[in-house]
């Protein structure tokens, strides 16, 4: 059987068809090569089956990866987290350093770092069904009793920068980038354009699903911070590659809305961009031409430009009027969300009042700090 094992490969190029049968695994592989949009449904297929399945068969740390088994008895858990130790200590980090996840599962690295060595992390996934979980998590922790709390809050602090969760968007057929013009001073098709027009015209009654908390608006129109800006926006504009507008085109064939903070639910945020964009689309809406200024400074200069809502008030009067949004997602949902919005307000506005300036309040930390 060894033998036959160590010659497999030989074996197999000796039957007939062989040739055929690789040409077409290849080819198979090629047609599921990870390209962006593949990756994506890669992820919905694979991370997006429900958290409850990987319960069933993964460790109580929620890692999907290899682990550190020393002496080859351990519990895969106990391995896991020597594994995380190990990576730690490889990292030579202190206590309140910041450090960046990219494709932070289900948070159990985070939960370990913050709760056992005190670092800052910021996850990033693309599983919707991940971040929901991660968030729980970090709810359910208990950091506090090391004195410390992992937050997705928009503005914990009114004197500092805030938490964004800025969407990248663009358009797929296949392998066909339906946003990209390289013949376009910034690389977006009349397509692209459309969408965006789309977005920036829903921009003020979508504010209400992209910052839905009464804390969102600590973080737009914002007083400076300690750093000097706030890097997020203040007017409804686009741009290049320039970070103090709300919209951002980076690169060719797609651009960042940095509308969005980290107490936005991923489903209505999702669903807002497509809806806004499907109208832009459907009426050929034009954006306007791009500003290329700081926007922080030279707002003044452009007083024709429409401002954000200041507060959750008036993002939410907005999305009472707009037919768009009651098209899209039915008068009943956006009638359900407004009551819920409203009874937040109310609860509020009997305990504390709105000011950007102040810290922020003990109630807005109550209902926002485990968002």
């Amino acid at each position: 059987m060894d033998l036959i094992h160590a010659d497999n490969d030989d074996l197999y190029d000796g039957f007939p068809g062989m040739a055929l049968v690789r040409f077409y695994e290849k080819f198979r592989f090629w047609l599921q090569r990870n390209s962006k949009k593949q990756a994506l449904k890669n992820i919905s297929y694979h991370y997006d089956l429900g958290n409850d399945f990987y319960q069933l068969w993964l460790d109580e740390t929620m890692t999907y990866s290899s682990a550190l088994f020393k002496t080859g008895q351990e519990s895969l858990e106990n391995a896991q987290l020597a594994k995380y130790a190990s990576m730690v200590e490889q990292m030579d980090v202190q206590s309140g350093d910041h450090i960046l996840e990219i494709g932070c599962g289900w948070g159990g690295f985070a939960e370990y770092a913050a709760k056992e060595h005190g670092l800052r992390v910021t996850g990033l996934t693309l599983s919707n069904e991940q971040l929901v979980f991660a968030r729980e998590r970090i709810k359910a922790l208990g950091l506090s009793d090391y004195g410390l709390r992992a937050t997705f809050m928009p503005k914990p602090f009114h004197n500092l920068t805030g938490n964004g969760c800025h969407a990248h968007v663009s358009v797929w057929n296949g392998k066909n980038n339906k946003f990209l013009d390289k013949k376009d001073t910034l690389g977006l098709s009349k397509l692209a354009y459309n969408f965006l027009g789309g977005i920036m015209n829903n921009t003020q009654a979508l504010s209400a699903f992209f910052n839905p908390t009464i804390n969102s608006y600590r973080r737009i129109n914002a007083p400076p911070t300690k750093s000097g800006a706030t890097w997020s926006p203040s007017s409804i504009s686009y741009t290049g590659n320039n970070r103090t507008h709300m919209i951002r085109i980076p690169d060719q064939g797609r651009f960042e809305l940095r509308l969005m903070d980290g107490s936005a639910n991923p489903y209505l945020l999702q669903a807002g961009i497509i809806a806004a964009g499907l109208e832009g689309i459907n009426k050929k809406i034009n954006p306007g031409k791009p500003l290329h200024c700081n926007m922080y400074k030279d707002y003044k200069k452009y007083p024709k430009l429409k401002k954000l809502p200041n507060d959750i008030n008036q993002a939410i009067s907005m999305l009472q009027k707009s037919k768009p949004l009651a098209d899209a997602f039915g008068k009943d949902v956006i009638a359900s969300y407004i009551k819920l919005k409203n009874s937040e307000i109310k609860d509020f506005k009997s305990k504390s009042s709105f000011n950007k300036k102040k810290p922020v309040t003990k109630w807005e930390k109550d209902n926002t700090l485990d968002c």
